[in-house]
């Protein structure tokens, strides 16, 4: 009778070690790859496989899917990634932990950017409207559309990077 309890338990403790090894090989990475995402949510991934990745989202309107503990929001449509932000300064996000495949991070600066990435497709700059909790902030954009990439800068401080479809 002894050796069957002994037996069932190490049967109960191999399913359990097995689903905590599981849960963590499938946490949201910290390498981002311009064009396609970061480990465990790439564009084009139905919403539903990436929910049992990331867990349940701290909001979500169906549209957009926060994740303010984990520095990452994404858009959704027909059921698919859209686009991921990932949040190195906010007034609602903790900074996201991770870098691009290429070293950029919340250290990186405009040049390091360039050097990395080249000439952006776009560049915008504007001075942050009122309202905002970052209001007079020079607001600093790279957009390499054709690479799947944008780089947002406030005072030239890395605030967020966002991945979307190559153009």
């Amino acid at each position: 009778m002894k050796k069957s309890y002994l037996f069932v338990f190490a049967i109960v403790a191999l399913i359990v070690s097995c689903k905590v090894s599981k849960q963590a090989t499938n946490q949201i990475g910290t390498t981002i790859v311009e064009g396609n995402g970061v480990q465990g949510i790439n564009v084009g991934d139905n919403i539903s496989n990436v929910l049992k990745i990331t867990g349940k989202p701290s909001k979500t309107d169906e549209e957009y899917y926060n994740f303010y503990d984990k520095g990452i929001e994404f858009t959704v449509a027909g059921n698919q990634v859209r686009t991921i932000f990932l949040y190195y300064i906010s007034n609602k996000y903790q900074p996201f932990n991770g870098q691009t495949d290429k070293g950029i991070n919340k250290e990186s600066t405009i040049e390091d950017v360039l050097k990395n990435y080249g000439e952006p497709d776009r560049i915008g700059q504007s001075i942050i409207s009122s309202g905002s909790a970052f209001a007079g902030q020079e607001d600093y954009n790279m957009n390499y559309y054709s690479k799947g990439i944008t780089f947002t800068f406030y005072n030239k401080k890395l605030a967020d990077i966002r991945i979307y479809k190559p153009e």
